[in-house]
């Protein structure tokens, strides 16, 4: 996954061109990471858009990428 350097400081802020910048870096990775647990890649792409919109809403939640990271791909954690 090629990705540019995210601002988390403007990402928990209002700022949406760091957002873009962070939707257009990681929306390929986060689809593909879903795709990997779903039978459909349309599925994926719904699915991730609605983590998108939920993480919009409570960006001031979260202090490193890592944790950004961690709420995209929590709800497809199984209990193996």
């Amino acid at each position: 996954m090629e990705s540019k350097a995210i601002d988390i400081e403007k990402l928990k802020g209002r700022d949406e061109s760091e957002f873009r910048v962070f939707y257009h870096s990681y929306f390929p990775y986060f689809i593909s990471f879903a795709n990997s647990f779903l039978d459909s890649e349309e599925d994926a792409r719904d699915i991730v858009q609605e983590i998108f919109l939920a993480f919009w809403k409570s960006r001031a939640n979260f202090d490193d990428l890592i944790s950004v990271k961690a709420f995209f791909t929590a709800p497809f954690a199984t209990d193996a």
